[in-house]
């Protein structure tokens, strides 16, 4: 598949030094060629400290900021908590404007089927809310939640509603803009990573996994109807190697057990294949309108401009690890001791015992790929550092140290991401956005249909 305008980077999961100098030009003609940067070898130690801006929590009752008393509760009620109250809602979505201002979207969650968005300022008080459109009141739960939230620079918002095939455009006071529409399976099928925001409502940034090619694209919402300008192709792991996508799956198919709309939905859910270390594509939009992005196993940054040319690409000498026999059995064992857990999460399951069948089944059949990725997640600040979070020495797993490289590709140093406390584990796999002068926000599920929002500030070095 040949898009004009694009390049092609095919970049193998085992690449080693030599073959990233050997690397395609990815430079069309008059264009200046990629260059190769290597960044030191030894770790540069980052003491980080936050501070904690404010806490709000989103209930039925709408917003409201956290006291140093109502703070001091929570931490207690969270310290007994055994719960998953801690896990990331993941509904709510977050974004900032450049004056520090935070948007939080309520997908239905506290008035199912009706979406808000609330926007605060920089001291945590409440500017204003607004309605967002909003999926079926009678859809499933899931389904009916949006698909993506971009949040501009000066306050515009645009909400994708999946089930209504249409992105809704908002300006800065709220007020309903325009609506450009998408045909189903046209935008997010096949997508194999969430969209990005691009700090405009007039375009974002989305993977599509397509015809055996994956690709990065630029998604124009200026018009009556999408745009999609491809940026680049990007490696996948193929079909011979992999058969499914990478991690534990659910369908959730749901129905109710009487035609009374008030009963509780029965979940049944089919468990997928479970495959552990198959290199993810990892990317995040930068300030100039390029996109970084991650797709190999080894340590190795590809820096795209807004014209789809490979500028740069960024690496240190750090290999990816082979899966050893021990890696295996120790994985094996964290996922049966986490099965119960996750058999015990769903309470409306409607058959638990066969959910726990298919489940160690999964577990027992897992695929491992070879090597575990030298690179575990990638982000970008609002100022423009790059936030490459390197895989765990325990196996692959948990928390890596996350390495901070200046928006010109500088190296800076490294820090533990356990100096971020929660912020650390939401950083892979929660709903996490990052601000103007250092602010950074992350979304905690919490008691009785309501969710927390935490806004820290970074210190210098690491924005």
């Amino acid at each position: 598949m040949n898009f004009p305008g694009r390049r092609s980077f095919t970049l193998t999961p085992a690449m080693t030094a030599l073959t990233l100098a050997l690397a395609p030009a990815g430079a069309s003609a008059g264009a200046h060629a990629q260059e190769i940067v290597d960044l030191p070898g030894e770790d540069r130690l980052l003491e980080v400290e936050t501070e904690e801006v404010f806490t709000g929590q989103l209930n039925a009752n709408g917003w409201r900021t956290l006291g140093l008393a109502t703070r001091f509760l929570r931490r207690i009620r969270r310290s007994s908590d055994t719960s998953e109250g801690l896990l990331a809602s993941q509904g709510a979505r977050i974004g900032f404007d450049a004056q520090g201002r935070l948007y939080i979207l309520d997908p239905g969650g506290l008035d199912r089927g009706r979406w808000r968005i609330f926007v605060v300022d920089p001291e945590g008080d409440l500017v204003r809310d607004y309605e967002a459109g909003g999926g079926d009141p009678e859809a499933a739960m899931y389904s009916a939640r949006p698909a993506e939230f971009v949040v501009a620079s000066d306050g515009g918002t645009v909400v994708a509603d999946l089930l209504g095939s249409v992105f809704r455009s908002y300006s800065p006071v709220g007020a309903p803009k325009r609506e450009v529409s998408f045909t189903p399976g046209d935008l997010f099928e096949g997508s194999v990573a969430p969209g990005r925001s691009s700090r405009t409502t007039e375009a974002m940034l989305a993977v599509r996994d397509t015809a055996g090619e994956r690709v990065i694209e630029q998604v124009s919402l200026a018009g009556a109807t999408i745009v999609r300008r491809p940026l680049a192709s990007v490696w996948r792991a193929s079909q011979e190697d992999v058969d499914a996508v990478a991690g534990i799956g659910f369908t959730m198919l749901m129905s109710r057990d009487t035609a009374d709309a008030g009963s509780d939905m029965q979940f049944r859910p089919s468990v997928m294949p479970i495959q552990l270390y198959v290199p993810k594509l990892s990317y995040d939009a930068l300030a100039d309108g390029g996109v970084a992005f991650v797709d190999s196993s080894a340590y190795a940054v590809k820096l795209i401009g807004p014209d789809g040319e490979l500028s740069r690409i960024l690496r240190r000498p750090l290999r990816p690890r082979p899966v050893t026999d021990e890696v295996r059995s120790a994985q094996i064992e964290r996922l049966r001791e986490n099965a119960e857990a996750r058999v015990r999460g769903y309470r409306n399951l409607t058959d638990p015992d066969e959910f726990r069948r298919q489940l160690l089944e999964a577990i027992e059949g897992a695929y491992f790929y070879p090597e575990i990725p030298a690179i575990r997640n990638l982000r970008t600040t609002w100022e423009g550092s790059l936030w490459v979070r390197r895989s765990g020495e325990e196996h692959g797993e948990g928390g890596g140290p996350i390495d901070v490289l200046a928006p010109d590709g500088r190296y800076r140093g490294t820090f533990d991401s356990e100096d971020l406390g929660d912020l650390g584990r939401y950083l892979s796999s929660g709903t996490v956005a990052f601000g103007p002068d250092g602010l950074v926000a992350y979304v905690e599920r919490g008691w009785q249909e309501s969710f927390y929002v935490v806004v820290r500030r970074l210190p210098e070095e690491v924005r």
